[in-house]
């Protein structure tokens, strides 16, 4: 299967990992405060679901470049970022509807397609040193494993509600998002011309790459340290 050589021959292992467990923990940490949104009213609530949606694009933004880093050098640009976290707010907000329709497929096609949006945007932004072919029944797929799975990750959060266990529709949102980047990479390939030389140097790119995981970690730890610190100011 395409996808699982572009991953397994054409990437970093451990950029990779580093990808991963960002998005792990990215979305443990969404999860979590998106479910105060079942909790609060008003203002609170929009606050709730803005924190988690801040959360939710760094984890995502930061997966896929990570991941593109381990890939071959990427161009990180702000409109992708901004897409991840605007489309996912929105598809928050959405999923928080009452409407369980509304809120499964509305929100979570909503929070599938941003993540896809983040992804080839900043794809259309990588400039290669070759001829750029793309696969469409691969970004096909990708679009639709992206928002079947965002959609069954907020199905799952709302029918668990405010409980403790998590691990389910974390799993299936971060399932979402690296389905949609490794079947979108399959998508992507670049014939070389001849007389151009391709890749760069990789220290430098790992070092990026580990930059780009501080800064979204840093990001993730202030979400769930207001997280803690609201639950001990009301307890």
């Amino acid at each position: 299967m395409r996808v699982l050589t572009c991953l397994y021959h054409e990437h970093n292992p451990w950029i990779v990992a580093l990808a991963a467990i960002m998005c792990i923990v990215g979305s443990l940490t969404s999860v979590k405060l998106f479910q105060r949104t079942f909790t609060e009213t008003g203002a609170q609530r929009y606050q709730w679901c803005f924190l988690s949606a801040f959360t939710a694009g760094s984890a995502i933004w930061a997966t896929h470049f990570i991941a593109m880093l381990g890939y071959q050098p990427g161009t990180l640009t702000v409109l992708s970022a901004l897409i991840a976290v605007g489309g996912t707010g929105v598809g928050l907000l959405v999923g928080s509807s009452r409407n369980r329709f509304i809120a499964v497929f509305t929100g979570g096609g909503i929070i599938g397609l941003s993540i896809a949006a983040m992804h080839y945007v900043g794809m259309f932004a990588y400039r290669a040193d070759g001829i750029v072919r793309w696969l469409p029944e691969y970004v096909i797929a990708s679009l639709i494993l992206s928002v079947g799975l965002s959609s069954l990750a907020i199905d799952r959060l709302r029918q668990s509600g405010v409980s403790k266990h998590i691990g389910l529709p974390a799993g299936l949102f971060a399932a979402a998002i690296v389905t949609l980047h490794f079947t979108g990479m399959a998508a992507f390939s670049v014939i070389p011309l001849p007389g151009l030389q391709s890749g760069g140097d990789s220290a430098a790119f790992t070092t990026l790459a580990q930059a780009v995981a501080v800064v979204a970690f840093l990001i993730i730890g202030a979400g769930i340290s207001s997280h803690l610190v609201d639950r001990r100011t009301k307890s």
